[in-house]
């Protein structure tokens, strides 16, 4: 004789993947308000919003590396909902480059008043839609104007960032140049 145990797992994979769509979900909301934690506390750490005393500096110093630890553990959470949904790794998709270029700048409108930046977006030629991982190159262009606009601060000309978006040779090029310090020639 045989015994046969037949078991539906359909609601635990249910509750898988739903647990997986809430942790990125979760995730992704949680991002955007730590960044401009973080922009906050470098524009005030910096001594751009005014002189900030040494207790206070110390105070300030201390949250602002807990957020950093907070968005490195958002970064985790996005990349276990990511493994667990299968989906480590890029994600292309058809997408308007131009939109997303928009966004991007536009989520730094703030950052760059109180920094004293003027970000001009030059758009030379209009892409052709691409099929690209939206989020992973949102977030290399995050970094990279990011730093355009902190290390354009306090110049004395004014600081300026230009986002350049332009095709090229069958390919979309996305140039980000700042008049900011620059990187010492020993770097």
């Amino acid at each position: 004789s045989h015994l046969k145990i037949i078991r539906d797992i359909t609601r635990e994979k249910i509750i898988a993947k739903t647990k997986s769509e809430f942790i990125s979900l979760a995730a992704h909301q949680l991002r955007t308000p730590l960044s401009v934690i973080k922009w906050t506390f470098s524009i005030i750490l910096s001594g751009d919003s005014g002189p900030v005393n040494s207790s206070i500096k110390s105070l300030l110093s201390t949250a602002f590396k807990s957020n950093e630890r907070m968005i490195v553990l958002v970064n985790d959470l996005l990349d276990v909902a990511r493994i667990e949904e299968g989906r480590f790794g890029y994600k292309f998709s058809a997408g308007d480059v131009t939109e997303m270029v928009r966004k991007v700048i536009n989520s730094f409108d703030i950052l760059a008043r109180e920094s004293g930046v003027e970000v001009k977006f030059n758009l030379a030629s209009a892409p052709p839609p691409l099929f690209f991982d939206e989020e992973r190159l949102n977030l290399a262009l995050s970094n990279l104007l990011e730093n355009a606009i902190i290390y354009s601060r306090n110049r004395p000309e004014g600081g300026k960032v230009e986002v350049r978006l332009y095709a090229e040779a069958g390919f979309v090029k996305i140039e980000v140049r700042d008049n900011g310090i620059g990187i010492p020639q020993e770097h």
